[in-house]
């Protein structure tokens, strides 16, 4: 239990109510200043000291609620936490005057509880780098519960929060190293394309298993970055507008954006996506995952919708649209790049610009963030921005010995 205290501790740090298989973790205030957590077993059993920012019980799932996007105030200072703490939060070092969990509405965390899914594909060939930003800035807020990872080594993730889950090859699936050198791909990313659609196939018979009758699936990148007040806004618009059809949600395929599907959706999938995505497009002639669901799911009625509120670009191409509210997803893997304290304000700049519509955090950003490329560069984005987003990084880094404040 020890290394899930360590996880809870890190959450104090938000102030929210963490799901650590299923042992429930709250912070606890005397006199308003928090005193230490809570444990608790079970689902509804969450008696006892004075908590803050519970989450609501869990409601009828025929009701509705309002969702309101959050906005919080920047914080005052640059304090840092974790910092002679070992855990994977070291590098993120959060900002304890601002992630308080006003910056999520109760709202928005129930509503994911109750209705959505995430399935977030990682490797760890780079440590769970990727993934621990995330763990450490926008995955925080999620409740535990609804939060799957999907990797080559689910055993070396002990004690990160969510739930892990080793992936495997389909039977039969085998690759030589001269088809792996033939496509011109490594066999670790021929593995990573499978683990998409796996992560998808787990999260949709755990839930019909399970009895859950979640309403939303949502696939990602590790390096994908969700606002959760925005994706819950979209969800409940959404929910208004009543389909009988099934609906895959997402930019064009492009896996950085996410891919979202409804409970109707799911359906369809469980029962042809082996049949019709996996075995004709990924076994019989590969593609990459992505390519391979835009590819199949009209053939097996579902017809993909451009989300615009779903990006695969970044900081560099969004802008000012990260400001507000609405933007669902951005791809942030260029600012995800070595070296990793870059990488960690980087992404800590990403989540006060999205979570605090921090507008001094945003000009930073727009001035440190990486240049996209392809289809999401911006003229914006001139020649030698960076070089001079790296010269500005380690001025103020001071060389790389200190995590640079805002």
């Amino acid at each position: 239990m020890g290394s899930l205290k360590k996880v809870a501790v890190a959450v104090l740090a938000l102030g929210v109510v963490a799901i650590v298989n299923q042992v429930w973790y709250t912070t606890v205030t005397v006199g308003g200043n928090v005193i230490g957590v809570q444990e608790k077993h079970g689902d509804d059993d969450r008696g006892g000291n004075v908590v803050v920012e519970e989450l609501p019980p869990q409601r009828d799932r025929g009701s509705e609620a309002v969702v309101e996007v959050g906005t919080c105030s920047a914080p005052a200072g640059g304090s840092l936490l974790h910092s002679g703490d070992s855990s994977h939060c070291k590098l993120a070092w959060l900002q304890s005057a601002g992630n308080t969990a006003s910056c999520v509405p109760n709202t928005t965390l129930s509503y994911i509880r109750d209705f959505v899914s995430m399935a977030v594909t990682t490797g760890s060939g780079d440590g769970f780098f990727r993934a621990d930003l995330g763990l450490c800035t926008w995955m925080y807020h999620v409740p535990a519960s609804s939060l799957y990872f999907f990797t080559d080594k689910a055993y070396l993730a002990e004690g990160r929060r969510g739930n892990w889950v080793e992936d495997v090859l389909p039977e039969g699936v085998t690759f030589t190293k001269e088809q792996v050198e033939a496509k011109g791909y490594s066999l670790p990313w021929i593995k990573a394309q499978f683990r998409f659609l796996f992560g998808l196939k787990y999260i949709i018979k755990k839930d019909r298993e399970e009895g859950t009758r979640k309403r939303w699936f949502l696939l990602l990148d590790d390096d994908t970055f969700v606002n959760l007040d925005g994706l819950v806004v979209k969800l409940k618009e959404l929910d208004r507008q009543k389909s009988g059809k099934g609906r895959y949600l997402g930019e064009r395929g492009w896996g950085g954006a996410g891919h979202l599907f409804d409970r109707t959706a799911s359906e369809v999938l469980l029962q042809k996506i082996d049949g019709s995505c996996i075995i004709p497009y990924m076994v019989k002639s590969f593609h990459a995952s992505d390519v391979t669901l835009q590819k199949c799911a009209p053939q097996i009625g579902l017809k993909p919708t451009v989300e615009y509120t779903m990006s695969h670009c970044g900081a560099s191409f969004l802008r000012n649209r990260m400001l507000t509210g609405r933007q669902v997803t951005m791809h942030v893997k260029r600012d995800m790049v070595k070296p990793d304290m870059l990488a960690a304000w980087r992404m800590r700049l990403y989540y006060q610009v999205v979570y605090h519509r921090n507008i001094t955090a945003f000009k930073l950003l727009m001035k440190v963030c990486n240049c996209a490329y392809g289809s999401c560069k911006n003229t914006a984005c001139l020649g030698g921005h960076d070089k001079t987003a790296m010269e500005i990084f380690l001025e103020h880094s001071k060389n790389q010995t200190v995590m640079p404040d805002l």
